[in-house]
């Protein structure tokens, strides 16, 4: 399927740069059938292509850096989409599930009580202060069965067989 778009994609610039080198000769020759001034015209003809490559490159940078910009803005919409959809389906959940895996919670909930009276000198001094790692993981059967029933719920998942998916790796979590 690609190699015949790719096809196309070939077939329709050769027949524009076909297209417009002819229409350029016609344009020239019409210059020299009407002003009967051939010198003249190849002089300008070859004062036009000294600036071809400088226009070339002003171009294609411009054009290149409006580009990266919009695919970076794009890329940036496209990824706050799936963070979005990831929160609002699972996300918060999902973490308020793994607080029972960590030993040390409390310990870092106290560190990163936000309040609306925050602003930015306080979220970057709890950048640079916040050191607290959580020290050991808490993995029992009945945490592991919360968060297996809350994915199973949420992705479909089978809890028959969970074991064989997860091998056979048609699962990544």
């Amino acid at each position: 399927m690609w190699e015949g778009n790719k096809m196309k994609y070939t077939t329709w610039y050769l027949i524009i740069a076909v297209v417009l080198l002819v229409l350029s000769a016609v344009f020239y020759m019409l210059q020299i059938h009407i002003f009967h001034k051939e010198e003249e015209t190849f002089f300008l003809m070859l004062q036009d292509l000294s600036f071809v490559p400088i226009n070339v490159l002003l171009v294609t940078l411009i054009i290149d850096r409006l580009l990266k910009r919009r695919e970076k803005q794009n890329l940036l919409n496209k990824m706050n989409m799936v963070i979005g959809v990831f929160f609002n389906d699972i996300g918060i959940e999902l973490i308020k599930i793994c607080d029972g895996f960590i030993e040390n919670i409390e310990e870092i909930n106290r560190g990163l009580q936000v309040s609306q009276g925050w602003n930015d000198r306080d979220f970057n001094e709890i950048t640079k202060n916040f050191s607290i790692k959580p020290t050991r993981f808490i993995l029992n059967n009945e945490n592991l069965t919360v968060l297996k029933d809350f994915l199973g719920k949420k992705i479909l998942i089978s809890p028959i067989g969970l074991k064989e998916k997860l091998d056979s790796g048609s699962i990544y979590f």
